[in-house]
């Protein structure tokens, strides 16, 4: 991707997100003024020092000096690396990035998104099997003895896997 669309589609991205909604994925906002508070995640906070300013479209923790853009707030959040955090916000944003590889590169199977279907794919696995398999009875019944009922599994997406569960 050269330069100049990679600042296009940057551009484009931060248009299409709106800072307020991505920041108060991760933390609980309430309007004050023209603006939002809420408690900053980076340290222990217990009145909101953290600002979010949708006319500029960037956060601020006057507290531990942290701010910037919704690049910077994903990069920090999720910690991952300003190409990572494009992609996220791309796929979010529904904007398509052309590769940045050559197309006869082999996909690195230990690539951040390819880990994270991966987990998508086991957490749903585990959670199918703790829901349907006659294997999983014994842990139904201690979820069910310790108070966890059908709502918190499937909020939670809790799971069960027994050695043949996979794929049952």
């Amino acid at each position: 991707m050269s330069l100049t669309s990679l600042q296009d589609a940057k551009e484009q991205i931060r248009q299409s997100i709106d800072i307020v909604d991505l920041v108060g994925g991760y933390v609980a906002l309430r309007r004050q003024g023209r603006g939002y508070v809420g408690l900053c995640p980076w340290h222990d906070d217990s009145r909101p020092s953290m600002q979010v300013n949708p006319e500029r479209q960037s956060f601020k923790c006057w507290v531990c000096d942290i701010g910037g853009d919704i690049f910077s707030f994903v990069m920090r959040a999720e910690n991952l690396e300003f190409r990572e955090a494009l992609e996220l916000l791309a796929e979010r944003a529904g904007v398509n990035l052309a590769p940045s590889k050559p197309q006869d590169a082999g996909e690195n199977p230990f690539d951040r998104r390819n880990l994270l279907r991966c987990m998508a794919w086991a957490e749903e696995q585990f959670h199918e099997c703790l829901l349907k398999n006659t294997d999983a009875e014994p842990a139904r019944r201690y979820l069910a003895g310790r108070g966890v009922n059908h709502q918190s599994i499937t909020a939670f997406r809790l799971g069960f896997s027994p050695p043949q569960c996979i794929g049952c």
